[in-house]
């Protein structure tokens, strides 16, 4: 022990002496932390009042009040604009500033109140509350950095604060539903802007839909989005051409005059275009509709009506209404993003602009004659990207889409035969890889706006319309291929499946369920899914970009036996679906099993350990925060055409050249085989990368075989997810047909006696060194009478457990 300390204490002195600096802080885990730290400290202001909500809510209508009266000087395009420029998350492109998914709803906030109080006043010119400064450069970044981003955080703390005091948590959609008002106030957008450009605009290229569309409105989606992208790109324009001005204005003024001092006129131009660069007058923010026009090639009535059906009407709403409506998740930028000021246009960003394109035309296709012909189109175009999403990573498997199939109508149908069913229903995706299946339901279907900003009864039926629907239409593939072998498909007959032994659920959505799809344990206790059906629920973007990510199919299997794991939902929680794909790259979203659990399935394993249970014990839920700036860095630099950027991968693992050899060699199940030798921790893979060479180099006299096994413990203790793993030396004397035989004997023989569903033998030649034999047995009945008795010849099970030293290390593998 005091050795340990020791060299403790000298790591620590030389780290000092080295001028070692402390690991620094993950910068997403220090915004987190502020903004908690920050809640708390509000906590404490009204821990003390007799009523602390209504404490709450008075102190958010005088911080309301305050920060109308603090901004009345200011016309609303350059308070905007200064705005836009000290929030938004300016950075080269591929990379990401620490507060970027705060600070667009900063920016929208101070907007929306900006807009809202002149509006409210006689003239939105006259002056209200403080007065306009007399001196400074920049009078107004003096203020929005000097009070209004405080003030606006506040006013978010508040209001947030607020609805924890006032939330009925008796409702079990409660916490979904603050996770939803959470993602509307805070997330703009969690996919790639060009991937939801091409999906968007596939999803408006039916002809029919286009032509209502301009019949109606005047313009198309494709349209509309070029209006408002050219409008974002003209106001960036506008603001890169006054940088260079004061950059052009400065260079004279340092060039000026004599003995180092700028002649009194150049200085003051260049204050003056200093000053125009970050507070410019409103006519130099804002945008015509003409400009427009030229600018993106279209006729001034298209660009006319597009901005006309984009902008936000403030109508009769009070500034109170604005902050506890934006602060609740009703975001009115949200689809209507462009605002008319100063005789012109302006956006506050273009974070949301194809989301404001396709919930805004959905909106209005609903009430036309081309909805059905628009909602026929959306399912068919996310049914077929859901397929080639899958095709990448499992181009040979069998796939079966759009099919339907027989179910029982009755519970006398279910006690009979399959063919005696007679209730026909759908499927979306069916795909098998041997003895896997992965069930896919498709759900198109939209999130309504209400159900964005919490209201529990619409987010029940609108979540029940996507998650619990494709769950219990994806289960009920499920139980027939498990209950009957397979399934009886209309115009088709009799599907065999008998040979699946592993099922996934998949539900695809169209769309971005922000923050829900990933409470997939608060779904479960809300009633939203059922326990033991858990789909992987995902938006199509996020399995697009997945299965791009995925170098070996074995990966995404692996994911899916974690993802799905209701206690894996329980221990991590992310904002997004890619933090957890990413986490499970690199840290393989494991969930410790119960040793005592695992004792009742598997007895032969002994004892439980101590290091066993305290690592069980030792488990705490994890807060994933962002996980993605590796993949922005990628994305974005494979956009600019550069290459030599890595794509995120799952940590390196000696066993990748096997897991290569299996898919080449496509032996039967070599994708569950390869999932389950990958998901070993990197010290089991490593020493199962080391066994067949062990193996080989020390061959036994006499002609008689090696052979090493390793059980990998499932995540849960379900004895269907049990496998067995054999490593088999086949010597030079050995007739292969013979070697095949008593490899698959000897393996269904230790797999009974293990009570293990699933193993396989990889058998190495002694004479090459090579893979020659890949055997997969699933058997799960009695042994035949010959392999009885063969197996009585075996060392008792828990002798793999035994012949270990009681404080050795658990091994992966031992000799039989």
């Amino acid at each position: 022990m005091a050795s340990k300390t020791k060299r403790k204490n000298a790591r620590k002195k030389r780290a000092l002496n080295t001028g070692a600096r402390p690991r620094s802080v993950d910068p997403h885990v220090r915004v987190a932390t502020s903004q908690v730290q920050a809640i708390f400290s509000l906590m404490a202001e009204y821990a003390d009042a007799d009523d602390p909500a209504a404490a709450m809510a008075e102190a958010l209508s005088a911080a309301i009040e305050d920060f109308v009266a603090a901004i009345g000087w200011v016309e609303p395009a350059r308070l905007i604009e200064v705005t836009r420029l000290t929030c938004l998350p300016w950075a080269p492109e591929g990379e990401v500033r620490e507060d970027a998914e705060s600070a667009p709803a900063r920016a929208e906030l101070v907007a929306l109140i900006a807009v809202t109080a002149a509006g409210r006043r006689a003239s939105p010119s006259s002056a209200t509350g403080a007065e306009a400064p007399t001196s400074g450069i920049q009078p107004v970044t003096d203020l929005v950095h000097g009070q209004l981003l405080a003030a606006v955080d506040r006013l978010f703390h508040l209001a947030q604060l607020h609805e924890m005091a006032t939330a009925d948590l008796s409702d079990p959609l409660a916490m979904i539903a603050v996770y939803m008002r959470g993602a509307q106030v805070w997330i703009r957008s969690s996919s790639y802007p060009d991937r939801v450009e091409e999906l968007y605009m596939q999803l408006f290229d039916n002809p029919g839909v286009r032509q209502t569309l301009l019949d109606d409105l005047g313009f198309d989606a494709e349209q509309a989005h070029r209006v408002l992208g050219g409008l974002h790109d003209l106001q960036a324009k506008r603001m890169n051409l006054r940088m260079v001005a004061m950059r052009m204005a400065a260079t004279v003024a340092m060039r000026s005059g004599s003995r180092g001092a700028p002649a009194p006129t150049a200085l003051a131009a260049a204050k003056t275009a200093w000053t125009a660069t970050w507070e410019p007058p409103a006519d130099r923010v804002v945008v015509g509709a003409a400009e427009i026009a030229d600018a993106v090639g279209l006729p001034l009535e298209t660009v006319q009506s597009v901005l006309d059906f984009f902008t936000l009407d403030a109508g009769t709403a009070t500034v109170s209404d604005v902050v506890r409506e934006f602060t609740g998740g009703h975001n009115p930028l949200r689809v209507h993003p462009v605002l008319a000021l100063a005789g012109g246009f302006m956006l506050v960003h273009n974070a949301d602009l194809l989301a404001a394109v396709r919930e805004a035309l959905e909106q209005h296709l609903k009430g036309t004659g081309a909805w059905d012909a628009y909602a026929k189109h959306r399912g068919g175009l996310l049914e077929q990207r859901t397929h080639s999403a899958l095709a990448r990573v499992l181009p040979a498997a069998s796939y079966r889409e759009g099919f339907e199939y027989y179910v029982p109508a009755s519970p006398a149908e279910e006690d009979g035969p399959p063919s005696g069913y007679t209730k026909r229903v759908e499927g979306d995706h069916l795909i098998v890889q041997d003895d896997v299946a992965i069930i896919v339901e498709d759900k198109a279907v939209a999130i309504s706006p209400s159900s964005r900003e919490g209201e529990t009864r619409r987010l029940r039926r609108d979540l029940t319309g996507i998650v619990t629907k494709a769950a219990e239409q994806a289960g009920r593939l499920r139980e027939r291929i498990l209950a009957d072998g397979g399934i009886q498909v209309h115009g088709e007959g009799w599907v065999e499946l008998n040979h699946v032994r592993e099922i996934h659920t998949v539900a695809v959505s169209l769309e971005d369920l922000m923050g829900v799809s990933t409470a997939t344990a608060e779904l479960a206790a809300a009633g939203i899914v059922a326990p033991d059906n858990i789909p992987w629920t995902v938006s199509i973007l996020d399995l697009d970009l997945i299965t791009e990510l995925v170098d070996h199919p074995a990966e995404l299997l692996l994911y899916l036996r974690r993802r799905r794991h209701l206690r894996s939902t329980i221990m991590y929680t992310a904002p997004d679906e890619l933090d957890l794909f990413l986490h499970f790259f690199s840290a393989g979203l494991y969930v410790e099993e119960d040793p005592e659990v695992l004792r009742v399935t598997y007895p032969w394993m002994g004892e439980v350990k101590t290091a066993e249970r305290r690592r069980y014990e030792r488990q705490r839920p994890v807060y994933l925060t962002s996980r993605t700036d590796a993949l922005d860095r990628w994305h974005y630099a494979t956009l600019a055409g550069d290459r030599n950027v890595p794509k995120p991968a799952m940590a390196a693992t000696p066993l990748r050249p096997l897991l290569d050899q299996l898919r080449e060699r496509g032996d039967y199940a070599w994708l569950s085989t390869s999932a389950t030798l990958l998901s070993g921790s990197a010290a089991a893979q490593a020493q199962m990368a080391r066994i067949p060479v062990d193996l080989l180099r020390n061959p036994f006299a006499g002609g008689r075989r090696r052979r090493m096994h390793a059980v990998p413990m499932p995540q849960t203790s379900d004895r269907a997810d049990g496998w067995l793993i054999v490593w088999m030396t086949r010597p030079p004397q050995f007739v292969p047909e013979a070697a095949e035989q008593d490899a698959r004997d000897y393996l269904r023989m230790k797999k009974h006696q293990w009570g293990l569903p699933r193993g396989v033998v990889l058998e190495y030649s002694e004479l090459t060194g090579e893979l020659v034999g890949v055997w997969f047995d699933d058997h799960t009945g009695e042994l035949d009478d010959a392999l009885r008795a063969k197996a009585k010849a075996l060392q008792p099970a828990d002798a793999w457990v035994s012949r270990q030293h009681p404080k050795a290390k658990k091994r992966s593998g031992s000799r039989p």
